[in-house]
């Protein structure tokens, strides 16, 4: 539980460009809503649904150029609504395959972190991984499309596995 929710944490450095953070999210609470229902649960995906309407609307103004921001504040309460959901439904096994650009993220701080320490080099550019990315020459857009591009299929997928091997 407790490898989960600090997973979960290290993610949080997601919130950085505009859009990047609440249109990944979305994809992935719909995810755990769908499961959710199929599973009986119909309060908490009902709760869900609610939060991606919430985070919907936030995304409205936080396209580029962003009018409101998310911050730690923000993307730490949905990421901590996403685990404690995850293991009231017993579907913590679809959040690495959903949130891969969470993973992603995350992973890159301490692979950077890890490298720079031990062997004083970096692995990437900059971190986290969509910084790296912006220094390789893409523009913000196109990385929170493709942020969001990713995780949108990756988020079918863990639906498709949830739905075909999830216990009930």
């Amino acid at each position: 539980t407790f490898v989960i929710l600090l997973s979960l944490w290290g993610s949080s450095v997601i919130d950085v460009m505009d859009g990047l953070s609440a249109g990944v999210f979305i994809p992935i609470l719909l995810t755990l809503a769908a499961v959710a229902w199929t599973k009986g649960f119909v309060d908490i995906a009902t709760f869900l649904v609610v939060v991606v309407g919430s985070t919907a609307a936030f995304l409205w103004y936080n396209i580029a150029p962003a009018k409101v921001y998310m911050g730690d504040s923000g993307a730490l309460g949905i990421l901590l609504t996403i685990g404690v959901v995850a293991m009231l439904i017993n579907a913590v096994y679809i959040i690495p395959i959903s949130g891969i650009m969470l993973v992603c993220t995350a992973g890159s701080n301490i692979i950077q972190i890890t490298s720079k320490k031990f062997f004083k080099r970096k692995v990437f550019r900059a971190a986290p991984l969509h910084h790296h990315f912006e220094s390789l020459g893409l523009t913000r857009n196109q990385i929170v499309m493709r942020y969001w591009l990713v995780t949108i299929i990756a988020s079918a997928i863990a639906l498709v596995i949830a739905l075909l091997f999830g216990a009930r």
